[in-house]
């Protein structure tokens, strides 16, 4: 009875909402135990749960479709387009056998320097050795943060990261190499079982299964994960540019790589000039974590997306999608 009467009051709010079309993103689906809580795993059964959600009450498309009705600028009632940033290993196993199930078309943003390899996102790789942890204190520049239980793992595991986000590539790595030097731990204990199905990234074989569907596209997260703004003018071109040549060589039959998204995508994550280099290289349109709706203003080279926590039960995502 509470779920009719849920459904009920979001087809009302449906129907007198203006629903211009939403771009979300989803990160890792995850299907085991999480060492601690982290925003990007998001759980495989509300995964279905969402998919159960989107296909029976919008018209999921796929980006390019989306892309094409902005520049018509004539709009689908109820258009929904999921993405997927950074190309986790679960995407293939978690999530792509759903998203076949429910006939959802997808985008999938990979890290192209991470396809085929066993190494983590930088930020990954801090839960990883968070994961490690127990009563012990992380010294960070300006506070220490005490890790003695699974909460404060989650703690530290986002001011750490928030902290890090400012620094060049080279900083984080030089200071995740410090902070793995002092606790003891090495690689080889960064690759167990649980962390590697959380963390690991997708090979080129099941990237090609998935395009090779009809259902996924693939587009460019970059070659490492950096944040374009925290890098020179070259190595940002490289992300740029070796990412879609990676892509498109492993592909080739596929055609040209049409989107890109940002790594963390916020307001201060990219430039004018970032925008313009993406533009010369031929990509067809590019995303951002600038949360609001899509609608004929929207500017293809900056779109704005919708992101989806580790807590996002159905219930909020039917809040979410008609605000």
């Amino acid at each position: 009875m509470r779920n009719l009467i849920r459904n009920i009051k979001f087809n009302i709010k449906k129907s007198l909402v203006e629903m211009k079309p939403i771009i979300l993103t989803y990160h890792s689906i995850h299907s085991g135990n999480l060492p601690f809580p982290i925003w990007t795993q998001l759980d495989y059964l509300y995964f279905e749960q969402h998919l159960q959600f989107l296909s029976s009450n919008f018209s999921c498309i796929s980006l390019e479709s989306l892309q094409k009705q902005i520049q018509d600028g004539n709009f689908e009632p109820y258009s929904v387009v999921v993405t997927f940033d950074d190309g986790y290993h679960n995407n293939f196993f978690n999530a792509y056998p759903l998203l076949l199930k429910y006939k959802i078309p997808a985008t999938i943003f990979v890290t192209a320097g991470l396809v085929d390899t066993d190494e983590y996102t930088w930020s990954d790789k801090i839960a990883a050795i968070l994961s490690l942890l127990d009563n012990v204190t992380v010294k960070l520049k300006d506070v220490d943060v005490k890790v003695e239980s699974v909460q404060d793992r989650a703690v530290a595991y986002r001011m750490i990261v928030n902290r890090f986000k400012a620094l060049h590539p080279n900083e984080i790595t030089a200071s995740i190499k410090s902070m793995m030097n002092y606790f003891g731990i090495g690689e080889e204990n960064l690759k167990t079982p649980l962390l590697k199905s959380c963390f690991g990234h997708l090979d080129w074989d099941e990237i090609l299964i998935m395009r090779d569907s009809g259902l996924i596209e693939i587009g460019s997260h970059g070659m490492s994960h950096s944040i374009l703004a925290r890098l020179s003018d070259k190595e940002a071109k490289t992300e740029i540019l070796q990412s879609k040549n990676t892509i498109e060589t492993k592909l080739a039959h596929f055609g040209p790589v049409k989107f890109f998204a940002y790594p963390n995508g916020g307001e201060n994550d990219f430039t004018r000039a970032h925008r313009n280099l993406l533009i010369e290289s031929n990509y067809q349109g590019v995303l951002t974590t600038r949360i609001n709706r899509v609608d004929q203003g929207s500017d293809c080279f900056e779109l704005p997306r919708v992101c989806i926590g580790d807590e996002c039960s159905v219930n909020y995502l039917r809040y979410l999608m008609c605000q």
